[in-house]
């Protein structure tokens, strides 16, 4: 059954179908989370990247969706 949820912790998305990032009311991104990891340009990623707890949240993203 799809979710709609909208959270702002970056720990516990990473394990999502599928994560939407926001800008200002814009989507600005929507795909997997490793999807987004794996880009260098991605907004997820600079947000995960801020966090200091990169490993942890790649190696969540890495083992799939719920």
């Amino acid at each position: 059954m799809p979710s709609l949820i909208i959270h702002t912790a970056t720990e516990s998305i990473m394990d999502f179908d599928r994560v939407v990032v926001l800008r200002e009311g814009r989507v600005v991104e929507l795909d997997r989370p490793l999807v987004l990891l794996n880009r260098a340009d991605s907004v997820l990623r600079n947000m995960v990247e801020a966090t200091g707890n990169w490993d942890t949240l790649y190696e969540t993203a890495s083992k799939g969706g719920k």
